[in-house]
Parts: structure tokens; sequence; C-alpha cells
């Protein structure tokens, strides 16, 4: 027993630090030597960095429609957060909501107006949605989902966010910078798996499965196995070769990697 103390705990050998002086040092370490955190934006170091978040959805949502931003070749940080709500409270909501938009529909019926097709479609949609809550087909969450984006200057930031928003808009998405949120915004987007921004809409789970993130146009199927990351926007490669007509598959890479 001697010679293994000798061993570990040499008389002249290294101090060993405690914990708590070791994680101190670890975090000076990895810490920026400045931050200042604005309105709009924060900058570390020498770089800023500032959170967007989507306000606002459209009606319909399509599949990969987070392509748009995942497959776009800047540094950026995203961030996706599904919190559960209760489904009683929902229905509650929804059944009063649906009520009113039948009195009104029915009070100009009588007065002899016609009513607008925005307000019939929203009837026809929150029926169709209570039937699906109520026989359990659908589940309603609230959603929210943030990206931090980083550049070396104030403009080419602004020019950034500036092309992002077009590209939603183009799909009926709006985002919205987290005015002095932007603390709490970068730090949900953080690899941590804290919402502490928590601007969310709400959001049935049919539209909420086309937010899956891992999205590659050539190399994702619906069903299969995975097989690595696409090198090119380290999306999943996600491959049924079975579902061919011919199953076998060639893959070829770097000899030792």
């Amino acid at each position: 027993m001697s010679f293994l103390k000798n061993l570990l705990f040499p008389k002249n050998g290294p101090i060993i630090k405690p914990l708590e002086t070791s994680a101190e040092y670890f975090q000076d370490f990895v810490a920026p030597s400045a931050i200042e955190i604005t309105t709009n934006y924060i900058q570390i170091n020498n770089r800023f960095a500032r959170t967007i978040f989507i306000s606002d959805y459209p009606r319909s949502l399509s599949d990969g429609w987070l392509a748009h931003l995942i497959n776009l070749n800047e540094t950026l940080d995203i961030s996706i957060f599904i919190h559960p709500t209760n489904t009683g409270d929902i229905l509650k909501n929804l059944t009063k909501n649906l009520t009113r938009i039948k009195a009104e529909i029915l009070d100009k019926s009588e007065k002899g107006i016609i009513s607008s097709p925005l307000l019939e479609a929203s009837e026809r949609e929150m029926e169709e949605m209570r039937v699906t809550l109520q026989e359990g087909r659908e589940r309603f969450f609230r959603l929210g989902i943030y990206f931090t984006l980083y550049s070396e200057s104030l403009e080419k930031l602004k020019e950034l966010e500036e092309y992002i928003e077009s590209v939603f808009n183009n799909i009926l998405i709006k985002t919205r910078a987290a005015i002095l949120q932007q603390e709490k915004g970068i730090n949900s987007t953080f690899p941590l798996g804290i919402d502490e921004l928590y601007i969310t809409q709400p959001m049935n789970s049919s539209p909420l499965s086309s937010t899956f993130p891992f999205i590659s146009a050539d190399l994702t199927d619906n069903k299969g196995i995975l097989y690595g990351i696409n090198k090119i926007n380290n999306s999943l490669i996600i491959f049924d070769r079975f579902s061919l007509e011919n199953a076998n598959t060639v893959v070829i890479g770097k000899s030792g990697g």
C-alpha cells in the first residue's frame, strides 16, 4: 500500500490543484477577453452577434422550409424549442373561438350579408382541428426558433440579417431581432437546452414536423438509416437503400479516414 501511495502521491511530485481552482482556471481560459451587450447586438472580442427569432408563420408550412437557413453558408447558431401544452386548455379556447365565429357567420346570414371567405375558412380549419385534438390525432405545442448570427462587422451583420429576413419573407415567415433581450437570446442558442428567451408561437404537430432540422435535398430519405454527416451543410445522411430496385451501395472515402 505504501508503494501505491508513493506512486500516486509522491512527496516531491506535481501539486494537484483543487477542483474549484481548476474549474475557475478553465473558465478564465475559454472566456472571451471582453463582452459588450447592447440593445440589438453583442460584441464578443472583435466579433458581433445578433439573435433573431421567428415571430409569425403562414397558414401552412412546406416540408424542409428550414433548409433556407440551414444551408446558408454563414456562421450561425440555431435553437429549436418545443414546449408541450395542455390539450384540454387548447380545446376550451378552440371551442370558445369556434362558437364566436359561427355566431358571427349566422348573424351576417340573417342580415343578408355575405360572410368573408377568410372567416368561413377559419371556421372549417378550427372545426377540423377540434376533431383531431379530441381524437388524439394531433397535439398542440409552443414552438420557439431562434438563431444567432455572427459577423466581423456591424455592417455585414446587418446585411446578413436583412438577407435572412428577405428569404423568409418569400415563404411568408416573419423574423424579428430580440431587441433588449440579446443576452437571453444568445444564451438560448448556446448548446444548453435552456429557453431563456421564450418567444413562442402555438403550433399543432403536423406543421411542427416540417421543422425537422436535418435537411439535405439529395441525401435524406423519409425512412432509412443514418450513414453519416453531409460535410456541405452538416446535415445527417439518412438513406434507405432497400427502397430502391437494386439495394447495392458503393461507399467511397479517403483511406484511413
